[in-house]
């Protein structure tokens, strides 16, 4: 039985719709928080500007002054250790669910719905425990000024927002396990929820040119975001010179727009539910002798759990965009090897690797892969997109793969309902713009009269590709349509 365009519809509508509340203005600033931020359920600003707007400035800020735009505090990890950001805590300790909400720092002077903007320097290690806020407090850049976290952590927290902020440290200076940035649930201090964390920049160092694969495991941070929140919004970041990227651990979250670049593990990891992947661009993996097998996105699941509704569409995965990249990795696309799940749907995405996972699910239950273009670009390794068992020998049940580019395909009969109009790669010369592994240039766009014009089929087809374009009749096959 065929997965229908009606099923399709219900299933986006349910699990992905985004909301479309107002944006969330302030000070005239750049700092909108825009309708579609987050996944449906998940909460926004109730206001468009904020109640009241302080200021913190490394440089020529104090902590006697009042917060004002001409008398600003020093940094912000100097704000939340001072107090001054009333909010709330749960009232008992361990957590337990049904806890209610006391008072914290009751005589500060920032409160819900407020905001606190962040002038050049750097602002320290910020761990917020505690911060359950009724409306959005949002921390920002001020506009033309480049603020610096050496950490960012969230613990029993909810309604924040963080934008335009860099966040940067090194493994050396945090620790072997640490991340930049963590939203974490606690089981001391309680759930955090509805984090949004957007046009931030995160990274170990800025520069990492003169680094040795030994300076990679020395000193690269193992993980950019780590991510065990609920409601949370990842969007429109720059994470570089980095182990892993994020590691997605909390459901119904919301990742798009970012950019995950020479980094020496996998770029993001999911093991949880109600996720949306979207227009993220993944490139320049490492390999950085720490003997991981490295992929652009992986899923698996924990304690016997079934990850079910998961949408990846439009992301870009190129292995390496740079010939001369001093240690290439050796990196799998999208995979899901362990684990059950239920209900995934890959559309619209580029796949650019040099191992043969370019698409690889096992024992995966209702996925639809459908108008993906996935190559290879080591010669020795033929990329493939395939459904396989799971290592314990369940089947792949009820899975469409269709409207697809790839070298070639490997698909258990048992566990596929349809596999219908896909194009053998065979040939890449007559197919894309350009695809040349020697010089790292690639442009998968189809060619006039290449063999994938056309080819797809409209069912269950997505209205646009990986560039936003309107698909029109008749169909392409792949990632990109062509112009008719």
């Amino acid at each position: 039985m065929q997965l229908g365009s009606t099923v399709l519809a219900l299933f986006v509508l349910i699990c992905f719709a985004e909301a479309t509340q107002p944006g969330f203005g302030a000070d005239a600033d750049a700092h909108a928080i825009s309708a579609g931020t987050v996944i449906k359920g998940c909460a926004l600003p109730y206001s468009t500007v904020p109640a009241h707007v302080f200021y913190v400035d490394p440089v020529h800020g104090s902590m006697r002054n009042n917060g004002s735009s001409s008398a600003p505090w020093r940094t912000l990890e100097e704000v939340v250790k001072s107090g001054l950001i009333s909010t709330r805590r749960y009232d008992i300790q361990p957590y337990k669910p049904g806890a209610g909400l006391q008072p914290q720092n009751p005589k500060g002077v920032v409160h819900a719905g407020d905001m606190i903007l962040l002038r050049s320097g750097n602002h320290g290690a910020v761990s917020i425990v505690g911060g359950v806020n009724h409306d959005f407090i949002t921390i920002a850049a001020e506009k033309g000024q480049t603020p610096i976290l050496s950490q960012l952590s969230l613990k029993g927290s909810s309604k924040w927002v963080f934008k335009g902020l860099t966040i940067q440290n090194t493994k050396i200076m945090l620790g072997k396990f640490s991340n930049l940035v963590e939203f974490l649930n606690h089981k001391f201090w309680g759930p955090t929820d509805n984090i949004i964390f957007e046009k931030n920049n995160v990274n170990s160092q800025q520069d990492v040119s003169m680094w040795t694969q030994q300076d990679w495991l020395n000193q690269s941070i193992f993980g950019a975001i780590n991510d065990g929140a609920t409601c949370v919004t990842i969007r429109d970041n720059v994470l570089r010179n980095i182990g892993n990227g994020m590691f997605i651990g909390g459901d119904n979250a919301l990742v798009e727009g970012n950019k995950i670049d020479n980094f020496g593990d996998d770029a993001i990891d999911i093991v949880a539910s109600h996720i949306i992947l979207r227009g993220n661009k993944i490139t320049n993996n490492h390999d950085i002798g720490d003997g991981n097998h490295n992929d652009g996105i992986q899923g698996w699941t924990t304690g016997g759990l079934t990850n079910r509704d998961i949408l990846i569409e439009d992301n870009t995965i190129i292995a390496s965009m740079d010939p001369t990249l001093p240690f290439p990795g050796n990196i799998q696309g999208i995979s899901i090897f362990d684990g059950k799940w239920l209900n995934v749907w890959i559309i619209n995405n580029v796949v650019i690797v040099n191992a043969w996972h370019g698409i690889s699910l096992y024992g995966i239950q209702n996925a639809v892969i459908i108008n993906n273009t996935v190559m290879g670009s080591n010669p020795d390794h033929t990329t493939w997109i395939g459904i396989f068992n799971m290592k314990t020998g369940e089947l792949p049940i009820n899975n469409v793969v269709r409207n697809n580019i790839a070298p070639t395909y490997i698909l258990k009969t048992s566990g596929i309902s349809s596999a219908d109009h896909n194009v053998i790669a065979s040939d890449p010369q007559t197919l894309f713009v350009d695809f040349d592994i020697a010089h790292a240039h690639y442009d998968l766009h189809l060619l006039p009269g290449s063999v994938a014009t056309g080819e797809g089929d409209a069912y269950d087809a997505p209205h646009t590709d990986n560039d936003g374009h309107v698909r029109v009749l008749p169909i392409d096959a792949g990632a990109y349509s062509s112009a008719k």
